[in-house]
């Protein structure tokens, strides 16, 4: 199904329970498929029903690992993979933190599928402490500060 928009939907929440970031992130099946076959021509991609699950796990997180990093005060979080799943025309991919405490500031660098479509834009969405924050990122910006104070 071809759509006019390209459009990726980042959420990152601080759990307080938790004390670590979670991140979710949102986007249209198709355009992620065929970004992922751009990189992996000779593979068939299909992620809603995948002939090989650990693969399509593999494929999405290094991918995202490689297109989305979070720093909290300058230092760089390593991010690590939960999972995926599909939600009608959606694959959410999920993130989560080291423990850490409640940060003050973050810094998104997001190109997700900006090797795909120079139409591309990503919403980056924040929810720390309470603090709600909201972002558009336009192909060639990538980067996004925010401050919880």
């Amino acid at each position: 199904m071809l759509h006019p928009l390209y459009v990726s939907v980042t959420d990152i929440q601080y759990n307080q329970q938790d004390k670590l970031i979670e991140l979710s992130v949102r986007i249209f099946t198709d355009d992620m498929e065929a970004t992922i076959k751009q990189q992996h021509p000779q593979q068939k991609i299909d992620l809603t029903h995948p002939a090989n699950p650990k693969q399509a796990d593999a494929w999405l997180n290094g991918y995202i690992q490689q297109h989305l990093q979070l720093s909290s005060n300058g230092k760089l979080l390593p991010i690590k993979y939960v999972g995926y799943e599909i939600i009608s025309e959606s694959v959410w991919v999920y993130f989560e933190t080291a423990a850490m405490p409640l940060p003050t500031q973050l810094q998104v660098k997001n190109t997700l599928l900006y090797d795909y479509k120079k139409e591309q834009i990503n919403i980056v969405h924040t929810n720390i402490g309470g603090a709600e924050r909201t972002t558009k990122l336009t192909y060639p910006t990538a980067e996004a500060s925010f401050s919880f104070r």
